[in-house]
């Protein structure tokens, strides 16, 4: 997704939207309404409504917010809570307006830098949460 979003915003592929020809996508178990495309980050994720609120889809399926967590909680080790404690005040710290605006932006300057020894797509990042604390206290 990272990879056609960037594509898109350099010209080399049109917006999904642009693609009449694609079929919608189905809409999976558990959902109580239609697969609609909500834009994030340069990107238009897949979410469904839920008897639980908005949830986001992958490979035909809702995503389960503990599924996630738990995810996350693998990547970040001991570092889970005070990184989502951080980034949820960086989030706080902008309006609506603003994060949909900067969001991509703001993620550019504090995402995880890989040390130059390691290459390749997924290769493992520092997250350096004393700049996302920065960035909170200067929005």
């Amino acid at each position: 997704m990272t990879a056609h979003a960037k594509g898109v915003r350099l010209g080399i592929y049109a917006p999904s939207e642009e693609r009449p020809h694609e079929a919608p996508p189905p809409k999976p178990e558990g959902a109580t309404g239609a697969v609609r495309h909500l834009p994030f980050l340069g990107r238009n994720v897949p979410v469904v409504p839920t008897k639980d609120g908005l949830r986001a889809v992958s490979k035909g399926e809702i995503a389960k917010p503990e599924s996630v967590a738990r995810y996350l909680a693998s990547k970040c080790g001991d570092q889970f809570e005070p990184a989502r404690a951080a980034m949820q005040r960086l989030a706080a710290s902008l309006s609506v307006d603003e994060l949909d605006e900067q969001a991509f932006h703001v993620y550019e300057r504090f995402r995880p830098e890989v040390p130059s020894d390691e290459n390749g797509w997924g290769a493992m990042g520092v997250l350096d949460l004393d700049k996302t604390e920065a960035l909170v206290k200067r929005q």
